[in-house]
Parts: structure tokens; sequence; C-alpha cells
């Protein structure tokens, strides 16, 4: 089940490697700046990607009631770190509250879950994935510094995501 998300994971962890020039492509280069959060909440969305899973199954069980205080928690917890984080990191404060409270969500989610999922199958599969997208993660940022050019760069890092993926 987690493994259909792989899709936006690998989108994701492309946009990792590329975010200063995507943000200067599509934005412009006033919006670089902002890169340190994209990263952060590249991170968030997989967390995000993940909780997903378990939303379905927690709406396919007909306990929507538990889904609305996972999604109630995670908001109060994203705005009450939103006010702390802000005014000290700017939108990286955002960014990291964000992310915080999509952990959030996914814990609780998770939890609520464990009666309809077989979390030791689901584990295994996820701590796959996990290390998949970490080796991925550590290969692109080698390669971020790296003198080759950078079309080079993009096939290197594309034929690293194939083959953690696959």
């Amino acid at each position: 089940i987690i493994f259909k998300n792989q899709n936006h994971t690998l989108k994701l962890h492309l946009s990792k490697i590329f975010h200063e020039f995507f943000l200067n492509f599509f934005f412009g280069s006033e919006f670089v700046i902002g890169s340190a959060a994209l990263r952060v909440l590249a991170f968030g969305v997989f967390l995000l990607n993940l909780s997903m899973v378990y939303h379905s199954t927690l709406v396919g069980t007909d306990k929507i009631k538990n889904l609305s205080y996972a999604v109630l928690v995670a908001t109060i917890t994203n705005i009450l770190l939103n006010i702390f984080f802000i005014p000290l990191w700017g939108i990286l404060g955002a960014a990291i509250a964000t992310t915080i409270s999509y952990g959030v969500l996914l814990i609780w989610v998770a939890y609520s879950a464990k009666e309809f999922i077989d979390f030791k199958g689901e584990l295994k599969q996820t701590a796959k994935f996990i290390l998949a997208s970490m080796v991925f993660f550590l290969i692109a940022f080698a390669f971020r510094t790296t003198p080759l050019p950078s079309l080079l760069k993009v096939v290197i890092i594309t034929a690293v995501a194939i083959i953690c993926y696959a």
C-alpha cells in the first residue's frame, strides 16, 4: 500500500536536489532564499504521503471520527508551533512547524489504524522504503557539490533514483 506513493516521493526527492533551480526557474531569483524551507517541507510531504495510507484505512473502516481528531490535533500543533517558530526563524520556522504537524498526524492516524493493518508486514515495507529514500538522498546530496556538468548530474541522480525505487 505504501509503495503506491513512490511516484510522489520520487518527485519529492528530485525537488530536494533541484530546489534552488526549481524556485529560480518557476518563481524568480528572489524566491531562492526559500530553498531551505522547501527542503524541510519536502520531508514533511514525505510524512504526509505515508499518513495517507492510514487516512484511507480509517475512512474505509468508517473511523472518520478518529481521522477528524488526528487532523484537528495536527492543525492545533501547526498553529501553536507557528506562533513560536515564525518569529524565531521566519519561513523556515513555518516549514519546521508544518513538518512536525505532519509527523503528529502520521503518528495519530497510524496508531488509530493499528487494529486494521498488519503493522509487522507494513513496518518491514516502510523500513525498506525509508532506507531507499535515505540512500537516494545521501547520494543526491553528495552529487550536489561535484564539479560534473548539470545535465550529467541529472542523468546520474535519476539513474540512482530508479535503482533505489525499483
